[in-house]
């Protein structure tokens, strides 16, 4: 039983989690250092992220709003609208990939419309 928990922990399906998590994890620390390395890591990580889920997997609309969210934090540091646009194409991405009248699409916020799916109603998990 133990062989078979660890064996999925390391299989070639969880590598875009462990990488959405890693790109999280450098958007964190951007946060407190304001270093762009740590958010050019971010992006990056969550890019490969999205780019290894297939787009049936449950997890990829979540792949792809952390994706946006660090673009959209790039153009709050840049100000550039290349990073804006790929913030929003990438928050595209999710919504269409989840199904209408699921609890998980995410809700419009004026205050920050380019985040509009910072923060799902719930979490879309795969089948166990």
């Amino acid at each position: 039983m133990e062989n078979q928990h660890e064996s999925s922990l390391f299989s070639p399906r969880s590598k875009p989690v462990h990488l959405n998590n890693l790109g999280t994890s450098f958007s964190e620390r951007f946060k407190r250092s304001r270093d762009l390395v740590d958010l050019d890591s971010a992006i990056s990580t969550h890019e490969k992220a999205v780019n290894l889920t297939n787009d049936v997997n449950l997890n990829k609309p979540s792949h792809s709003t952390n994706l946006g969210n660090a673009f959209g934090s790039h153009f709050e540091h840049s100000g550039d609208l290349v990073d804006i646009d790929r913030a929003i194409d990438a928050h595209e991405r999710a919504v269409n990939l989840i199904p209408d009248g699921h609890a998980s699409k995410p809700k419009y916020s004026p205050e920050q419309p380019w985040q509009f799916i910072l923060t799902p109603v719930q979490p879309i998990q795969e089948p166990g």
